[in-house]
């Protein structure tokens, strides 16, 4: 808790820091690099006071976007666009990788178990969620739209970045990124063609 509150205010101050140069820089490119600086020097701060360095980019991020700063500029967010896709690649490659035959052989269960949680989860949120925000849709959201924002939601590349990042030293580590990579390759290569096909049927 202590680590995470620590990421919180590192993330808003690094997060005003950065929003003040990017007033102060009219170039660019200038401005990308000042950014990819920050980002970096707010993961060695956070490492070195025992913050936790994720929280303190995500918070960093939303201190800048909320000002609008880089929706504003398309160059910023272009290049913002491109290193994360380039990151996201990074880390499938990474945990391709590192995928190993005895994860499904030794952790299925755990897979099994994770994978029904996760969809479980995906369903009862977004099904309570437009139960409740119904009466001010005026029309219930119901078959292919319904089905696909509650089995979609293809979010993989950060829960493998937190999985990666795990210590050794860690108690499960290998069980826990086990789950994870059987919730994501489930995702890509069962949960993805499927509802790629009830879409196409449906419209």
């Amino acid at each position: 808790l202590t680590s995470l509150a620590k990421g919180l205010v590192l993330g808003i101050v690094g997060g005003a820091v950065l929003g003040g140069l990017l007033r102060a820089i009219a170039d660019d490119f200038a401005s990308l690099l000042v950014g990819v600086a920050t980002v970096f020097g707010t993961v060695l701060v956070s490492h070195a006071i025992s913050a936790s360095a994720v929280a303190a980019v995500v918070v960093l991020g939303l201190t800048v976007g909320v000002g609008g700063r880089v929706a504003r500029r398309d160059f910023l967010r272009q290049g913002w666009s491109f290193a994360g896709f380039a990151c996201m690649g990074a880390v499938y490659f990474l945990a391709g990788a590192s995928v190993q035959v005895a994860m499904f052989t030794e952790r299925w269960l755990a897979m099994l178990i994770c994978i029904g949680a996760v969809l479980a989860a995906r369903v009862a949120a977004v099904q309570g969620c437009f139960r409740l925000a119904a009466p001010a849709m005026g029309r219930p959201m119901e078959g292919v739209d319904l089905a696909a924002l509650s089995l979609g939601g293809i979010r993989g590349a950060f829960a493998l970045a937190l999985v990666l990042a795990l210590p050794l030293d860690v108690p499960w580590w290998w069980t826990v990124q086990s789950m994870v990579y059987g919730v994501v390759i489930f995702d890509l290569f069962v949960l993805l063609p499927v509802l790629s096909r009830v879409w196409r049927r449906g419209r």
